[in-house]
């Protein structure tokens, strides 16, 4: 009869309890090996997901495109800074820092655009060897990869950042 006389029911269970925060994105295998500075770069850029959720399906490849955009984005800039440096022990630093950024980049969010970059960072720096190597690595993978939707959000990033 009335609503009010139906015996009290359960809660459902929590419907959002798999879906994942930029927090425990941070704390995954794919973060582990960032230094100190990459990782304040990658959870400055993440701040714009505090208190978000994100489905599982979607949350690898949501946070990582902007992380590896962050990441790489970084690195590009390191590269610029090398004509400010005055040593050589600074440009070795700052060249190692480059790549070191890039190529975590790619391990969070595998895309050929990063590969390809790191390339003309290595030829910038004269390891012209290894940029070639790259550079055809990243030409094999674009030639076969199936595109995700979160693919535009780097390209973006990227392109507005050079």
């Amino acid at each position: 009869m009335w609503p009010f006389n139906r015996a009290p029911t359960k809660p459902a269970a929590d419907t959002y309890s798999d879906y994942t925060t930029a927090e425990q994105f941070l704390g995954d295998s794919r973060c582990a090996q960032l230094t100190p500075d990459e990782r304040a770069v990658v959870e400055r850029r993440l701040s714009i997901f505090e208190g978000q959720m994100v489905h599982p399906e979607y949350a690898a490849d949501m946070f990582g495109v902007f992380a590896a955009a962050s990441l790489a984005i970084y690195g590009l800039d390191m590269v610029h800074d090398l004509e400010e440096s005055e040593s050589a022990g600074e440009r070795t630093e700052l060249i190692e820092a480059a790549v070191s950024a890039l190529q975590n980049a790619y391990t969070i969010y595998p895309h050929p655009a990063l590969k390809a970059h790191l390339a003309e960072v290595l030829e910038t720096v004269g390891r012209s060897a290894d940029a070639d190597k790259f550079r055809s690595e990243a030409s094999r993978e674009q030639a076969t990869r199936i595109a995700k939707e979160t693919d535009p959000i780097l390209l973006t990033d990227l392109t507005c950042r050079l």
